[in-house]
């Protein structure tokens, strides 16, 4: 019999909560919230140009391994 009138407002007070983190987190300016970053574009771009050369230097080392003559050299690189 308790159980029965605790669940409904166990479910109530969640509810309650999920929606009071939701607008804490808009007011603090989450990022997780907001679906946005925390960041400046300079930031972005430098990392942008970063992954960029990390992705090339570790596609010429990939071809370098799948030539016959370069294999070894290639495999040094990676």
């Amino acid at each position: 019999m308790l159980l029965s009138h605790l669940a409904p407002i166990l479910l109530i007070a969640l509810v309650l909560v999920f929606i009071l983190m939701i607008f804490s987190g808009i007011l603090g300016g989450s990022g997780f919230v907001l679906g946005t970053y925390a960041s400046q574009d300079y930031d972005l771009s430098e990392a942008e140009k970063y992954y960029t050369s990390l992705t090339y230097n570790m596609n010429e080392s990939i071809m370098k391994v799948g030539d016959s003559f370069k294999w070894k050299t290639g495999l040094k690189e990676l």
